[in-house]
């Protein structure tokens, strides 16, 4: 690469070279466009109600895992991922997605223990080999 395009000097750092290359790639300009198919759960997940949702759970219960009892403690140790396990399903039960009284904190090995027990609905609403 050539002195003039390294650092400050290249021009696609200015921010009107940045906005308009950003512009050229929106939507289904962009290399890796799919008709905008992003399913709904994901959106949800990454939307402010959701992300209020999981913070209110993780308040109530005090960061702390509701099976073990494991708790991330900043500089005292490994930190432990926390996660906001529905007590009903998500996909069964949608009018209970966002009510607080529905979730529970769990770290990830409990929640992969939950996961695990509780049969899954797909391929057609048949059961996972697992849980027959």
């Amino acid at each position: 690469m050539s002195e003039a395009r390294k650092g400050e000097n290249n021009p696609a750092k200015r921010p009107e070279v940045r906005k308009k290359i950003s512009k050229a790639l929106k939507g289904g300009k962009h290399y890796n466009w799919k008709g905008g198919i992003t399913p709904y759960r994901k959106k949800m997940y990454f939307g402010k109600k959701y992300q209020k949702w999981r913070m209110a759970v993780f308040t109530r219960d005090n960061f702390t895992c509701q099976f073990c009892g494991l708790r991330s403690h900043i500089g005292l140790g490994k930190p432990i991922y926390l996660e906001a396990h529905h007590i009903e399903s998500w996909a069964k039960y949608p009018k209970l997605r966002f009510k607080i009284d529905n979730g529970i904190t769990l770290c990830r090995g409990c929640h992969n223990l939950i996961k695990e027990e509780r049969p899954t609905t797909q391929n057609g609403g048949k059961t996972s080999p697992r849980h027959k």
